[in-house]
């Protein structure tokens, strides 16, 4: 190997063990809960102490929809903002750290939680990497998400989406293995299960797989029943979840109704004192997502995605051009493609697409951005230029994002991480509400 690609791998492996450690830092950075990670906090205080899904009463009585009840005979209101796996982890190793349940502790036994899935998520991406672009490209991937900024630090605030990003790999590592459809089908039910029990956003990932798994070369019966084998797995998996739903609520599907009802009617305008709707409410929510929602989410989502993947951002935005007069590389990313676009699709129908949202979508930006500068006709020069100027925008970025955050943090510090339809006054409101000022 010569010399000059050895001193490259070296630098590329520092970056990784620097990330690692920038990973641990971020834990003690991380002093505020993170949006609904204080939901979670309370979640898993409850969970580890009685064992079961609640949070603190905001109200003496709360009525959502046909299902009023009065907390204060629950002593609480039943958790169902989001599925129960994020909560369990963090009440188990609360558990096992032996540490003394409160408020404080369910915030640092999801810190570490989170860490570890934000650590484990490089090897995996590496993994995965390899697959669809090489081992080299990989190792290139592994080290620009291991400084990029918004992976360090969501690696070390408690909240899930390491998690859900690692997730992805793994789905990626299984739709890329040389295995029949009905081994592939089991691997993806119990990836989607998982998924979905981690965020109700994740249901996608089931209808990927199903898709994917019609794209095998094997016949349509192996097809039907891998896709019936997913779709079974899949919901065995939350079937306990939606058990407790139908038992408490009435609904088997009320997590998904409340965020429909008290999240993307609200943002729509549409009052309504029932989680039961009609066909007519239905289409013209989806009227409203795709005529304001998605346009504008979909071009905060591009100019974050400039911002937070520097140089990448133009390598990844002209691939699927070449894609389309390529059908061999095109089926070879396909299933890059098909999670990205979906993930993308309902981060960008939903009302206010979080900054958040590109944990689990970078991974696979950087991938697409990686895999066509591989394929474009350059001189080494300009091939070493351009992962070069990838690798300094990415340092770069991370080493002003440190310097200029006095949080060090994405908490909400303004222009990088307002949402599309926010305010940026509010997001500094509240840092300095959590004891943050301006240097």
């Amino acid at each position: 190997m010569p010399r000059k690609q050895t001193m490259f791998r070296a630098f590329l492996l520092l970056l990784i063990v620097a990330g690692i450690g920038v990973r641990i830092a971020s834990t003690y950075w991380n002093t505020i809960p993170h949006g609904d990670t204080g939901t979670d906090i309370r979640v898993v205080e409850w969970l580890a102490k009685d064992g079961v899904f609640m949070v603190d009463p905001t109200e003496t009585e709360i009525s959502v929809g046909k299902v009023p009840y009065d907390v204060r005979h629950t002593g609480g209101e039943r958790a169902i903002q989001h599925p129960p796996l994020w909560a369990m982890l963090g009440a188990g190793t609360l558990r096992l750290l032996g540490l003394q349940i409160s408020g404080e502790s369910a915030f640092f036994a999801l810190k570490i939680v989170s860490l570890f899935f934000g650590i484990l998520l490089l090897p995996a991406a590496y993994a995965a990497g390899k697959r669809f672009i090489g081992g080299d490209n990989a190792l290139i991937l592994t080290a620009l998400l291991a400084v990029s900024w918004i992976m360090v630090d969501y690696s070390g605030n408690g909240s899930f989406y390491a998690l859900q990003a690692t997730l992805f790999m793994l789905w990626l590592l299984v739709a890329s293995a040389d295995i029949n459809t009905q081994k592939k089908a089991l691997l993806f039910g119990l990836i989607s299960g998982g998924a979905y029990m981690l965020s109700y956003q994740c249901i996608f990932v089931t209808a990927a797989s199903i898709l994917l798994l019609w794209t095998e070369r094997s016949s349509i019966r192996a097809k039907a029943i891998g896709s019936a084998t997913c779709f079974t797995l899949a919901t065995v998996i939350a079937l306990p979840w939606f058990v407790r739903s139908a038992l408490l609520f009435g609904d088997p599907f009320f997590g998904h109704a409340m965020n429909a009802v008290g999240y993307l009617y609200e943002k729509a305008g549409i009052e309504t004192d029932t989680v039961a709707t009609d066909l007519r409410t239905t289409l013209s929510i989806g009227f409203y997502s795709l005529t304001h929602w998605f346009p504008n989410n979909a071009y905060y989502i591009a100019r974050k995605l400039f911002v937070i993947a520097p140089v990448a951002f133009f390598f990844f935005v002209y691939a699927p051009v070449d894609y389309v007069f390529d059908r061999e590389r095109a089926r070879k990313m396909l299933p890059i493609l098909l999670l990205l676009a979906m993930h993308g699709a309902i981060a960008a129908g939903w009302p206010i697409t979080k900054f958040r949202f590109f944990v689990p979508m970078l991974p696979l930006v950087l991938m697409i951005a990686l895999e066509h500068v591989q394929h474009l006709r350059l001189a080494p020069r300009w091939h070493r230029l351009a992962i070069g100027s990838m690798l300094a925008g990415f340092i770069g970025l991370s080493a002003l994002t440190w310097h200029s955050i006095p949080s060090h943090t994405y908490y909400y510090d303004g222009a990088l991480t307002e949402d599309p339809f926010g305010d940026a006054q509010a997001e500094y409101q509240f840092m300095l509400d959590n004891g943050y000022h301006a240097r």
